[in-house]
């Protein structure tokens, strides 16, 4: 079987893909910066977007903590919403450890950025202020990939199924 070649298409612009991307780093008490706002009305696509940030950022005093936070949600909005209009995902866990990879690659200090697009070998709590102070209870780490794929797999099943009862009632 061959396949051919084609290149890589920019995903659609989606200001309401933008606004998703926001609203996953709000879980994270990380609010956009006042720029990204204004950037993301000057741009017309997400490569423009990136763009426009990472050139904003190279000039920010990023040793200024509330300076990193916006940086940290205003490109990884930018990427989440690109991810969102790619056509291109597959349920499995490899393909989630690449998500990861590709939305704070270049983010975070040396001795974090290891671990960007990696599955954690060690367990781990975070106190979180939307639970008072309480932990989101983790995985243990052990169990991360074997139960990525138990999900991804029943994911997929009925995924399978919904497809063919809409085939079905057609």
């Amino acid at each position: 079987m061959e396949y051919d070649e084609f290149e890589r298409i920019e995903p659609k612009y989606d200001i309401k893909s933008l606004e998703i991307g926001v609203g996953l780093n709000e879980v994270d008490d990380l609010k956009p910066s006042d720029y990204f706002y204004k950037a993301v009305n000057e741009s017309k696509t997400y490569y423009e977007l990136a763009e426009k940030l990472q050139k904003h950022y190279a000039t920010q005093d990023l040793s200024n903590p509330s300076i990193k936070s916006m940086m940290e949600c205003d490109i990884v909005s930018q990427r989440i919403a690109e991810l969102i209009n790619t056509n291109a995902f597959t349920f499995s866990h490899l393909a989630l450890a690449t998500i990861h990879r590709k939305l704070f690659k270049g983010l975070f200090s040396r001795n974090l950025a290891e671990f960007v697009g990696k599955f954690r070998t060690y367990n781990i709590s975070k106190r979180e202020p939307m639970l008072n102070g309480d932990s989101v209870v983790y995985a243990d780490s052990e169990d991360i990939e074997q139960n990525l794929s138990l999900i991804f797999g029943k994911f997929t099943h009925l995924w399978r199924e919904i497809l063919a009862q809409q085939q079905f009632l057609s």
